[in-house]
């Protein structure tokens, strides 16, 4: 990643740590949302994590994501609501009705907070979500096998040694 993108998408990142840190959360969930948040963005930036979330979609084909958070909206929101196991957090979606969607985000409904772990994906092509648009929806076994299948490969990749 370029340098200007590099710090693009680190300060995205600390813009997201802070948004958790205005949310009340207790501090055990704060800190189980941030490391959440870190291993998810962390995780995007590398080239094998792509090709696993993509593939089964895609193919080889990643040329679209020149981005590190391009194109992970819904396997982000649904592995971070996973792994946070809680109902605090509702799965959201934006329709083909905006013309960059369709695009999943989460919000915290104790606070009403808005969470989109990929919110720079827009904003670093000078784009604003309209999260006004944004409709629940039930989380559904596909969106469970998603996350599931992205948290398998990165367990794999982060947390066991060969």
């Amino acid at each position: 990643m370029q340098a200007d993108k590099e710090i693009f998408y680190k300060n995205a990142t600390s813009k997201l740590l802070k948004t958790l840190e205005t949310m009340h959360l207790a501090p055990t969930v704060l800190s189980q949302a941030k490391r959440t948040t870190m291993l998810l963005r962390n995780s995007f930036q590398y080239q094998d994590v792509k090709q696993a979330a993509f593939s089964a979609d895609l193919g080889d084909d990643l040329s679209m994501f020149t981005y590190d958070s391009d194109g992970f909206c819904l396997v982000a929101s649904c592995s971070f609501q996973q792994i946070m196991n809680s109902r605090d957090w509702q799965l959201m979606y934006i329709d083909e009705i905006w013309t960059y969607g369709p695009h999943h985000f989460l919000r915290h409904i104790p606070s009403g907070t808005v969470f989109d772990l990929t919110f720079d994906q827009y904003t670093h092509y000078g784009m604003t979500v309209p999260y006004e648009l944004g409709r629940p929806i039930k989380t559904t076994k596909y969106h469970k096998d998603k996350a599931s299948e992205m948290l398998k490969f990165l367990n794999r990749k982060f947390l066991q040694k060969d």
